[in-house]
């Protein structure tokens, strides 16, 4: 069973594998895809990305009780 829910964020895939290895290092696990946020440039520089972010869910699971 799920008990934390947190979301690592990070501005380019290397920091967010960074920041999602650090998460693990403490005991959360990933959950589910990568979500991206990109915020183009206007006018005429269409393929130009302002701004992105990268987000991945990580979760903390109850350990399993052992059945005597």
């Amino acid at each position: 069973m799920i008990t934390e829910y947190f979301v690592c964020f990070a501005d380019s895939p290397g920091s967010l594998q960074t920041n999602v290895n650090k998460a693990i290092e403490n005991g959360w696990q990933p959950f589910g895809g990568i979500g991206v946020n990109i915020l183009w440039l206007r006018g005429e520089a269409r393929n130009v990305i302002e701004e992105m972010r990268l987000y991945q869910a990580v979760v903390k699971v109850a350990k399993e009780q052992v059945k005597e």
